[in-house]
């Protein structure tokens, strides 16, 4: 057990230069088959410790350098304490803002929605009214024959409407914060025009036959 790592072999007196696959001798001649898997396992883990150092100390100063360009960024901008916080609501705004204008346009167009259809209620009373007196209509009454001709029919029914609808929307505003938002022909409206357009032609006799 004590012969050394290197022997000669008896034949010719030549030395063997193999080396002896036998366990490393241990203290106090003792040989000891881990001692060489221990050491290895020690060199090891110190390697891999000394490696994560570096790379922990590299990620460190990357992200400081990272961190200073985006302050410096976001500073000449406007000079904000806080990037991240400044970045933050930002884009809260910007989203916010940006649903505001959605819904402020949704609610302007269906506002709009409404006085078309109003507009084209109020033409459409005008004319049964202005029926009355003028002949052909359905609604025709002889002797309240008072339109003597289709231009004159189209000119009154064009001055009604615009002026009715715009009376009727005043009101409305009136006592809706200057808001049109919700509003509706109703029958008090209908009543208005009917009574506007008798009392127009009150006024004028019937045509001649």
């Amino acid at each position: 057990r004590g012969e050394p790592r290197w022997r000669e072999r008896s034949s010719g007196g030549r030395k063997d230069h193999r080396r002896d696959r036998s366990p490393v001798i241990g203290e106090g001649g003792r040989r000891d088959g881990h001692y060489g898997r221990e050491e290895y396992a020690r060199g090891e883990e110190s390697r891999y410790k000394r490696e994560n150092s570096r790379e922990r100390t590299s990620l460190k100063k990357e992200n400081v350098r990272a961190t200073s360009r985006e302050v410096e960024e976001v500073s000449r901008a406007g000079n904000f304490d806080n990037w991240s916080t400044a970045m933050v609501k930002a884009d809260t705004s910007t989203a916010s803002t940006s649903s505001q204008a959605v819904s402020t346009t949704s609610q302007q167009r269906s506002v709009n929605e409404e006085v078309d259809r109003l507009h084209r209620k109020v033409a459409t009373k005008v004319m049964k009214n202005l029926n009355r007196f003028y002949p052909g209509a359905e609604e025709f009454e002889p002797e309240l024959h008072k339109i003597g001709s289709p231009d004159e029919y189209s000119k009154l029914a064009k001055q009604f409407s615009h002026q009715l609808r715009k009376q009727i929307k005043e009101s409305y505003e009136a006592y809706h914060d200057g808001s049109l938002e919700g509003i509706v022909l109703t029958g008090d409206n209908e009543q208005f025009i009917r009574t506007e357009v008798e009392s127009y032609f009150e006024g004028v006799a019937c045509v001649r036959k």
